[in-house]
């Protein structure tokens, strides 16, 4: 009873001028009364947990929540205010409420152990680490309060006033209640003045900067929701200055909190034995092996086939046709379509060692299955590394290992056949870890080597998809790691050592990617026939879909698209578009357990704060880009026409879940670090048993959970809908029998799609039209009008009754003896008699004075959109050519043995691509090289007779770039080895 009565007391000294017994509050009880508005009402642990519904409300914000979901969290706040203002203000609360609260008041003690277990938890989140803890910085008591005898732990920095004393920012190691009264209380002979706590009032400030944005944002979807939100933020406003609350609260707070959060440590990295490191890679060199095992067990009648697998890969089997042939890698790809640069090559990645190397040693069939554990492993091991930049211990280290092998992103491309775009998020952590490196390590010279090299191996992996987001994320982590150690109300200059080392980084990359860079960019407009993106790309559900797909590891997950194009909603089933959004990377159990099953939220780990807060930013940036339709993007889509290059934005879910597992792998680390590193018997003295044994059995079950979410992740490869794995396309018999009939002929064969390339790589055979969009583009003809890239070619392949009537209707006749198709029984080979040959000449006149030719262009090729031939487009008639049968064919390198008419120009030509760099010298003299049509020729002089034409394959800005390449490996092995330092001692 003495204590009900004194609670009531205290209660009555809250409420103040509404209480009838207020006249008698005693000192003692006013006191008790502050301490119950500092601890009860808002406690430190709900002062956390306020911040992280801000953050996580501001987050949903952002990501597009429905105007009834954010009209809902505004109109929380403001009834919270409301309530708040009710108790502060001296107005008397429904008596309901107060009941309640009393009733809830007096019988916490009821509950016992689980109050108990709950004021432990309280006690770690509020208190923190122990003093001994490494990672805590120092700390100076306050004076003892001579009124209640307790003494507590100020932080030595405490940069957020406005948002609370000592909840984020440097000041948040150590947290402590603020210091009680020094002196009595002075005696109320006025109405109380209101004050709101920090928090409230930087609640209301962020309410209404948030709300203020969400309203003019809802205007232009919905004018009603946003009129009813901006009455919402009226609403808030006028509470706001009711209760004297200061507007600029919130972005005053976020200065500061930027400032403390931009200070980070720069001590050295937490040593690792070796012993313990090889202990920790031989668990992700298992777990890679055992979610590859299929590729490297597959037999050699089984090769990375389906979808657009064999087309992609085909660099490294002209490559290594190349060097098994003429001894040397070709420059030229001659097989697809008329032609294309085979190391110059946006989409090729013959220069990369690890995609292109074992598949040059062993052949492609082989290689590449072999290639996807080896670059998994090397996803793997990336993970691990970045996870000692982030300063994370064992577990964090080994499963953000895991979940790079996983990733739900990689491993779909590689079972869809997008070889290169899996392989270049096998170097996302590779770059990252070693940005992390150049700034925690400011001595150290690898890490600048490392990043340069990491970024060259994802440029030269094929595919430039990936190389913007990542160099979207390093700038977020310049921005934010350029500031050096230092909070206050100023932030601190630059730290441009960090930025020179990031500088030098990018340099080494521009010249170790010389060699395929330097080209590029000359030879940018003929990287052609590639759609632009619509609108902001294809949209999906941000909190229905986006969000879903990283914590689903359904790969049936229902889900609808939008097109911008089309302007159609159509539904799908994930396995249909995997190879887009498929992103899981944790299940979700796992989040829930990690986030809410074990309430300890201290940051043990204050290095990485700065990257937790970029990497939270680029998984909201990301997931928006990934969604598609944020009026952001489609602003940059719209203004930035390089951007529309950036097709299928489903991808940037890739760059968000690696982010997002590199914050899985932090909660982990801090969770850990906190059951393991605590002196839980400072807050269990009385039970020294429970103290010692439940961190460590809770730490136990962490490692347990966290060994089967990894293992959930890794395991997604095996399941279900994978058929990468594939025999040869049936065209290998086809394909296969021509080249027998046809030992020495220069074979070409029309084919409707881009499946079956492998079989034309091997029996060195040309597939005229794959229908694929992108291409190069072929330089415009020289020599008048015609066009000759949609010419048809002299044999073709059917599978299908309508290829078979679009071949007959064309010309075509078929083979009787080519093999048969087993579905309707016909033979599949088909040939055309007026076909213009490989090499050939036709008088300069005919090519200036051509007419249409009918049925000699592929109007499948003319149907497709971004490949429509001008209307007055040209081509050659066959029987006014004369065929070339004397010529010597390489891959870069053709002779022929051409005759010109006296008294006339003569065109010799061949059907490769005109693009940059090919030279053509006649009876060994230079010559000007032309475009005939988009491939190449030259004029014959008119003195006519036998002419010795050579044409090859010559790109002037690939050999530049080479040197640039060899010239900067050289100068980085020296600055690695410090030679420079050498050769300064050795100077008098």
């Amino acid at each position: 009873m003495a204590q009900s009565s004194r609670t009531s007391a205290s209660w009555c000294c809250i409420t103040r001028p509404t209480c009838a017994a207020w006249k008698n509050c005693t000192a003692d009880s006013a006191i008790e009364a502050d301490m119950m508005t500092d601890s009860t009402i808002i406690p430190p642990l709900a002062r956390r947990l306020l911040y992280a519904a801000i953050f996580t409300g501001s987050a949903a914000l952002l990501l597009g929540l429905p105007p009834p979901y954010s009209s809902a969290v505004l109109l929380g706040l403001l009834v919270g205010a409301l309530v708040l203002w009710l108790y502060r203000s001296g107005h008397p609360p429904p008596e309901v409420i107060e009941s309640a609260a009393r009733v809830v008041w007096e019988s916490l003690p009821v509950f016992g152990p689980l109050i108990a277990a709950g004021r432990v938890i309280v006690r770690f989140n509020r208190d923190g680490p122990p003093a001994q803890d490494p990672h805590m910085k120092a700390a100076v008591p306050h004076p003892v309060n001579p009124y209640t005898e307790k003494g507590g732990v100020r932080s030595a920095l405490s940069p957020l006033s406005e948002f609370g004393e000592g909840i984020w920012g440097r000041g948040s190691d150590v947290f402590v209640h603020k210091p009680y009264r020094q002196t009595p209380p002075a005696p109320r002979t006025s109405v109380y003045r209101l004050r709101l706590p920090p928090v409230v009032e930087g609640a209301l400030s962020l309410a209404l900067l948030l709300g203020g944005l969400l309203a003019l944002l809802a205007v232009g979807e919905s004018p009603a929701v946003g009129a009813f939100l901006a009455l919402l933020v009226a609403a808030i406003g006028i509470t706001a200055r009711a209760l004297g609350a200061d507007a600029l609260a919130a972005p005053r707070g976020l200065r500061r909190m930027l400032a403390a959060a931009f200070g980070e440590d720069r001590a050295e990295l937490e040593s690792v034995s070796r012993r313990r490191a090889a202990l920790e890679l031989l668990i992700v060199l298992v777990f890679s092996l055992v979610a590859t095992r299929r590729f490297f067990e597959a037999g050699p009648t089984l090769q990375i086939s389906g979808s657009e697998s064999e087309w992609i890969t085909n660099s490294v089997y002209a490559a290594y046709n190349g060097l098994r042939d003429y001894g040397r890698i070709p420059l030229w790809q001659p097989l697809l379509e008329f032609g294309e640069p085979l190391l110059d090559n946006p989409v090729g990645f013959v220069l990369n060692p690890f995609s292109a190397g074992l598949s040059l040693l062993i052949g492609p069939a082989q290689g590449l299955k072999y290639t996807v554990p080896l670059l998994t492993l090397l996803a793997g091991v990336g993970g691990w590394l970045m996870g000692w930049t982030l300063g994370l211990a064992w577990p964090g280290r080994v499963l953000l290992g895991l979940l790079m092998i996983g990733k739900g992103n990689m491993h779909a491309m590689f079972n869809t056949g997008y070889f290169q775009l899996a392989a270049q998020q096998v170097y996302f952590p590779w770059i990252i870890g070693g940005a992390m490196a150049i700034f925690r390590l400011p001595g150290r010279r690898w890490p600048v080597a490392l990043t340069a090299l990491a970024f060259t191996l994802m440029f030269t992996s094929g595919n430039l998809w990936y190389v913007l987001p990542m160099l979207v994320a390093l700038a977020a982590l310049a921005a934010v790691y350029a500031w050096p150690v230092g909070g206050g109300r100023r932030l601190p200059r630059p730290d441009w050592r960090a930025l020179r080392r990031l500088a030098l980084a990018g340099a080494l990359t521009v010249g170790l990617s010389a060699m395929l860079l330097l080209p590029l960019a000359i030879n940018w407009g003929q990287l052609g026939n590639h759609p632009p993106e619509v609108s902001a790309g294809w949209e999906i559900s941000v909190w229905g879909a986006a969000v879903r797909f990283y914590f689903d590891p359904n790969p049936y997950f229902p889900f609808e698209v939008y097109s911008p194009q089309f302007h159609i909603t159509r539904p799908y089933l994930m396995d249909a578009l995997q190879e887009f959004y498929y992103s899981f990377i944790s299940p979700a159990w796992f989040a829930a357990l990690i986030v809410v099953g074990i309430p300890l939220y201290r940051a043990r780990n204050t290095r990485a704060r700065r990257f937790w807060w970029v990497a939270w930013g680029l998984v909201i940036v990301f997931t928006l880009w990934g969604a598609g339709g944020h009026p952001l993007f489609v602003w940059l889509y719209e203004h930035i026409p390089a951007l529309r290059g950036w097709r299928f934005v489903g991808r940037a879910l890739g760059v968000a879940s690696f982010f997002l597992a590199a914050l899985i792998a932090m909660r982990v680390d801090n969770l850990w670090r906190s059951l393991t590193q605590t002196d839980w018997r400072r807050y269990l003295p009385e039970r020294p048993w429970w103290a010692g044994g439940l961190p460590l059995l809770a730490a136990g079950g962490l490692l347990v959970a966290a060994g089967a979410a990894g293992w959930q992740v890794v395991a997604r490869w095996n399941i279900g809908y994978n058929d990468i794995l594939a025999p040869l396309h049936p065209d290998d018999a086809c394909i296969s029998w021509l080249r027998q009939q046809r030992p020495h002929d220069e074979l070409a064969v029309w084919r409707f799609g881009y499946r079956a390339i492998t079989t034309y790589m091997n029996n060195r055979a040309r597939a005229t039209q794959i229908y694929a969009d992108f291409e190069m583009s072929p330089l415009p003809s020289t020599l008048g009008r015609v066009n000759l890239t949609a010419s048809l070619p002299e044999y073709g392949i059917a599978w299908t009754e309508g290829e078979r009537a679009y071949l007959l209707d064309r010309g075509y006749s078929i083979l009787p003896d080519s093999p048969i198709v087993e579905q309707s029984g016909k033979p599949c080979l088909y040939r055309k008699d007026d076909a213009i040959s490989y090499a050939y000449t036709v008088p300069l006149g005919v090519v200036l004075t051509a007419e249409p030719g009918g049925d000699l262009v592929d109007e499948y090729f003319l149907l497709a959109e971004h490949k429509l031939l001008p209307p007055d487009a040209i081509t050659l008639p066959p029987e006014k050519t004369t065929p070339v049968t004397d010529f010597v064919r390489q891959p870069d390198n053709i002779w022929l043995r051409a005759m010109g008419e006296p008294g006339r120009f003569t065109v010799a030509t061949v059907q490769e691509r005109a693009y940059p760099g090919w030279e053509v010298t006649v009876n060994g003299q230079p010559a000007k090289i032309e475009s005939v049509g988009g491939q190449i020729g030259v004029v014959l002089p008119r003195e006519g007779g036998e002419f010795i034409v050579h044409f090859a394959y010559r790109p002037p800005w690939l050999f530049r770039g080479a040197v640039v390449t060899l010239v900067t490996s050289a100068l980085c092995a020296a600055w690695l080895l410090r030679l420079d330092r050498r050769l300064r001692r050795k100077r008098p």
